[in-house]
């Protein structure tokens, strides 16, 4: 999937869907279906990667929700060191 958003037309569709995607995670982590949460933090890295600055909207809300996943004590530890690893990529870009 991250390959194939190419276009302005597309990001702007797949960003209205960020809040969704991270409902899921949220249902995910209570759930502790680590591989799903590991597997769509994997997909944001990759697209924030592939085309960064057509992302600027949702960076703050997803920071936040990083945030707030690493700052969860009830959420699996594997998870919150990967939340915090994507704040650390988010800083870097």
């Amino acid at each position: 999937m991250a390959n194939t958003i190419e276009n302005e037309k597309e990001i702007l569709e797949f960003q209205k869907i960020i809040p969704l995607i991270l409902e899921v995670v949220r249902y995910c982590i209570e759930e502790e279906e680590e591989e799903i949460v590991s597997s769509i933090f994997d997909l944001f890295a990759a697209l924030f990667q592939l085309n960064f600055d057509s992302f600027n909207e949702c960076i703050s809300s997803l920071i936040s929700f990083m945030c707030e996943i690493a700052a969860n004590r009830k959420t699996v530890l594997s998870l919150r060191l990967k939340s915090m690893d994507f704040i650390g990529f988010m800083v870097q870009q």
